[in-house]
């Protein structure tokens, strides 16, 4: 499971990445190995506001990476069909949510690389894609500077 909150136009944003290992790690049944392509693909995205009136959250959207993968945009952009980790939301654009997606592995000793993804949270419409040339970014946290979105956009 992977979450975050932030700030996205003018709301509190919490996005939280679910998935099989999430429902495996809280004792819950799951179907076949939690790291396989099909369980990844009932894995889920949801979104919620905060509702500053009514303190309290709101959801804006749920979707299943299965639904993301089956798009245009998402084939074009060659990403692989893993679960996305490290949401993160940009105060500036709201609307838009940024994960990182793990690239396959090869070879167990090769180093963990990983695209970045930008995506339309109404119409799930992939806003960009990229490879992260230098993994060692992602190792603590860091704030992006604002070329690190001139990546290819489609």
């Amino acid at each position: 499971m992977y979450r975050t909150m932030g700030k996205s136009g003018d709301s509190i944003k919490f996005v939280s990445i679910n998935s099989a290992c999430t429902a495996a790690a809280a004792g819950q049944a799951t179907e076949g190995p939690w790291h396989s392509t099909t369980a990844a693909g009932k894995a889920t995205v949801a979104v919620w506001t905060l509702d500053q009136a009514g303190l309290g959250w709101k959801k804006d959207v749920e979707f299943s990476l299965k639904s993301l993968w089956a798009k245009r945009g998402f084939k074009a952009s060659r990403l692989p069909k893993e679960v996305p980790v490290w949401p993160f939301l940009r105060p500036q654009e709201d609307g838009a949510l940024y994960f990182l997606v793990p690239k396959p592995l090869m070879k167990p000793e090769d180093p963990q690389l990983y695209h970045i993804c930008g995506v339309d949270m109404r119409s799930k419409k992939i806003l960009l894609s990229g490879l992260l040339s230098d993994h060692s970014l992602i190792t603590q946290p860091v704030t992006l500077p604002a070329n690190a979105f001139a990546f290819q956009h489609l």
